[in-house]
């Protein structure tokens, strides 16, 4: 889902070329525009993703690599992204923020009153979580020790 996010931010991005390539604009209400403009069509419905380290990867990919488009940097300059945010005078906001609202609605989901569907399907998915964890702390065992010798008492 938020691949489809991204790629519509990137029409954005390009379709407000001339603005950032302006001389006249000065880079902080770029940052700002950037921020207000761009990031809501990227986030948004970000609550029910279910996010991998390689898709944060990839947000913050697009991040810096807008934050590149604003600096009129190009990939093959050698500009690390701590030089990127530095020249930017600004920090990595777009994962932050999508972290920041996905943890938000668990929240207000958690604190509805009643019972609800959302509601249930987290407390059903954190029961889940809770008997992996377990069935995982009960599988430890030394190694080169097999499961059946482990818990038979013999190893």
């Amino acid at each position: 889902m938020y691949k489809a996010k991204i790629g519509k931010a990137k029409g954005l991005m390009s379709r407000l070329k001339t603005l950032w390539q302006s001389h006249s604009i000065a880079m902080s209400t770029k940052v700002r525009l950037l921020r207000s403009l761009v990031r809501p069509v990227v986030s948004y419905g970000c609550e029910s993703w279910t996010l991998k380290k390689s898709d944060e990867k990839r947000i913050n990919f697009f991040e810096m690599k807008a934050l590149r488009q604003l600096l009129r940097v190009s990939w093959t300059d050698k500009r690390s992204n701590d030089w990127l945010l530095q020249k930017a005078e600004t920090k990595p906001h777009l994962l932050q923020a999508i972290k920041k609202r996905k943890l938000s609605f668990y929240g207000h989901v958690s604190r509805k009153e009643g019972s609800c569907m959302e509601k249930e399907i987290i407390q059903i998915s954190n029961l889940k979580l809770l008997h992996q964890a377990k069935d995982a702390e009960e599988d430890q065992r030394p190694i080169g020790m097999t499961m059946t010798t482990s818990r038979s008492g013999l190893g």
